[in-house]
């Protein structure tokens, strides 16, 4: 071959590796989202209402565009494959020429790479990977040497198969993409078209709501905290309203999800447990996001740990973000927005940038904003710092206890361990657990601080309601071996609630009494000046701002699997939904007792007496428990129910309370 021929032997043998790395990856694409779109049809018919309506035109824009999307990803791995893997073969196989290897390399890397890709994503479902493991952990690292060494291995051999004849020539393949990249133009443009909408004008305000999961009010400097937790709240807590006794009607997150969109009380709306059968069914509740989508405004959901789109409570946001599962944001309005977050490279990428930019929840939502704040919107951020794995940014890892141990996170592993009696942790490690819960504090409080930021950059501060609440709280041990949640305490059940109403309506006011996350979602219909939302159980918050007091009943309620509460200012009954024997009711003074740990439920037989009353009218004013059973489990929030804890025995939450008698209780005397 002659010195010129040489170069363009290689070039077109380069060309000819990296077009059919594209093809590959085009291939994948197709295939991977023609299953996903047979895979899901059955479901549908299952009765797992998950995923959009997919006719005949739009199954087919789906395809193509995800054959164009991959082959995109295909030609990046062929161009690794070729600076990587083209020197690599040129150490082991000598025999050959630069020109093989640059046909050779191309293919093996996208082959390999999209099947490596693949095996790593759905093995999750196989292995036991625990939640607090991190991604350079031996058990992941093993895994993934292994599958990478698979999807190698394939790669060679359809690589080998390629190159056997040196007559192949690209040029079917290339003329292809040319028709894939000129259709996946018109069809993006038809999706984007979809999405052109116009909002409602002339509408009066804006809402942002944050609701930062498990994040306890006694940890913030507005609600007495020493630390300084939460600078950016405690300023919006001066221009707003502070509601002192706000309780959550769930001590875990669904649930609470539920009452807060709704303004419904759990047994009401039928979300009851963290269940990955279950589904919250947006059919038989009008949910506060259906309400502002329907009057037109632009919805947004940002999402992080257990909400996720498979549960049903994202319905009615046109725009949503599953950070946690690993999805793009999704537009409803586009089919093909929803099946390209579904492409296993796009989750892994997302996962990527989730683990390189610890605050995408909020940068994501920043970014929406950006497109809708001269719009009327509704936002909701979800911010899960506070939540374990307790390991915030080392810029926010601040808070040092003297004393403390040099613990580096505390995840569900060790909160299991505890209440299981397996771990007792020493008062350093218990000092620096609240150190590093704290730091989660300080990073939700960061986060809102950056969203306010950007709504004071945009101009639209003063004309948008921002609403700061908690799914739930925790617990760090005060009644027992209970750590994280789900208990009846309040530790777990006393939430945050600062509302920054427009125009700083109310600034300055502290409300007392006890109020109820049912009460969100009216209180934003009632500031937007909407019909008032039917069948529900939570009152409009506004009249605090201007002084009255609403409330005709100060009691607040709670209820998780097991119990079912009920508080005002001056008292507070837990019982069993079921009379159980061996677990009676507990009667709590708060004025004296708030840390609840004195049952006097036997020396306060009148205040039994009434508090029982008053929570017998409330369960007969609901319909009964029953827990119901949505289809098969949806094997995203199976893994992450079990990861975050939410799966398994816990112990039993009476057994570390003093139970007080009277002096001349037989019962007491005769023990």
């Amino acid at each position: 071959m002659s010195s010129e021929a040489a170069p363009r032997t290689l070039r077109a043998a380069v060309g000819s590796g990296l077009i059919r790395a594209a093809a590959w990856g085009g291939v994948f694409g197709a295939v991977e989202t023609a299953a996903r779109l047979a895979y899901y049809t059955w479901l549908l018919e299952e009765g797992r209402l998950t995923v959009p309506p997919t006719g005949l035109a739009d199954a087919v824009t789906c395809v193509v565009l995800s054959a164009c999307t991959m082959a995109v990803v295909g030609l990046a791995l062929g161009v690794v494959g070729l600076l990587v893997g083209s020197p690599i073969l040129a150490l082991v196989v000598r025999s050959r020429d630069a020109a093989w290897r640059a046909r050779f390399a191309p293919i093996v890397a996208v082959v390999g790479g999209m099947l490596f890709l693949q095996l790593y994503w759905y093995s999750r479902f196989f292995v036991d990977f625990a939640y607090s493991e991190p991604w350079n952990s031996p058990k992941r690292l093993g895994l993934g040497l292994g599958l990478a060494v698979v999807g190698g291995i394939v790669g060679m051999f359809v690589a080998a198969r390629a190159s056997r004849s040196e007559a192949a020539r690209p040029r079917a393949a290339l003329g292809a993409l040319i028709v894939l990249v000129i259709a996946s133009a018109a069809l993006s443009w038809r999706e984007d078209r979809k999405d052109d909408v116009a909002a409602k004008q002339g509408a009066d305000h804006n809402v942002v709501l944050f609701i930062v999961d498990t994040l306890r009010a006694d940890h913030l400097a507005c609600y007495g905290y020493p630390r300084p937790t939460s600078p950016r709240i405690d300023a919006l807590a001066r221009d707003g309203v502070v509601f002192e006794r706000a309780i959550a009607q769930a001590p875990y997150t669904w649930t609470s999800f539920g009452s807060i969109f709704t303004g419904k009380y759990p047994r009401a709306h039928g979300l009851l447990k963290m269940d990955a059968t279950q589904r919250f069914d947006p059919k038989r509740n009008v949910t506060i996001q259906q309400v502002l989508d329907a009057s037109g405004y632009r919805t947004g959901a940002f999402m992080t740990g257990m909400i996720s789109n498979a549960s049903g409570l994202l319905d009615g946001f046109a725009t949503y973000f599953e950070s946690t599962v690993g999805r793009d944001p999704v537009r409803r309005a586009s089919v093909w927005s929803y099946w390209r977050s579904e492409l296993v490279a796009h989750a892994l990428w997302n996962k990527l940038r989730r683990a390189i930019d610890p605050a995408i929840v909020s940068n994501e939502a920043i970014a929406w904003l950006d497109d809708h704040a001269h719009e009327p919107f509704f936002l909701v951020v979800h911010l899960f710092s506070t939540h374990t794995p307790y390991d915030p940014p080392r810029e926010f890892d601040v808070f040092e206890t003297p004393g403390a141990s040099d613990l580096d996170r505390f995840t569900t592993d060790h909160a299991r361990a505890i209440e299981m009696g397996q771990w007792k942790p020493t008062d350093g490690d218990k000092a620096r657990i609240t150190d590093l819960y704290d730091g989660g504090v300080l990073f939700a409080d960061a986060q809102i601080g950056s969203v306010v930021d950007e709504l004071t950059r945009l101009g639209v501060l003063d004309d948008t309601a921002i609403v700061i609440t908690a799914d739930h709280g925790e617990a760090f041990g005060e009644n027992g071996p209970f750590w994280e949640h789900d208990w009846m305490f309040n530790t777990n059940q006393h939430v945050p609630l600062v509302v920054r109403l427009p125009n700083k309506l109310g600034a300055g006011t502290r409300v007392p009494v006890p109020v109820e996350s049912v009460d969100i979602a009216p209180t934003i219909v009632d500031l937007l000046r909407l019909p008032p939302m039917t069948e529900i159980h939570g009152e409009s918050l506004m009249p605090w701002a201007n002084g009255q007091r609403p409330k005709t009943d100060d009691f607040a309620h709670c209820e998780n699997n097991y119990y079912e509460s009920i508080q005002n200012t001056e008292w507070k009954l837990v019982r069993p939904r079921l009379p159980d024997p061996n677990d009676p009711p507990r009667l709590y003074h708060l004025a004296s007792d708030p840390g609840e740990r004195r049952n006097v439920a036997r020396t306060k037989p009148d205040a039994l007496a009434s508090m029982t009353a008053a929570l017998d009218q409330w369960v007969k004013s609901l319909p009964e428990w029953s827990v119901r059973k949505d289809g098969t489990a949806n094997a995203d929030v199976a893994e992450l129910a079990s990861q975050l804890g939410y799966v398994g025995d816990r112990p039993h939450e009476g057994s570390n309370v003093v139970d007080e008698a009277a002096p001349e209780d037989p019962e007491k005397k005769s023990q």
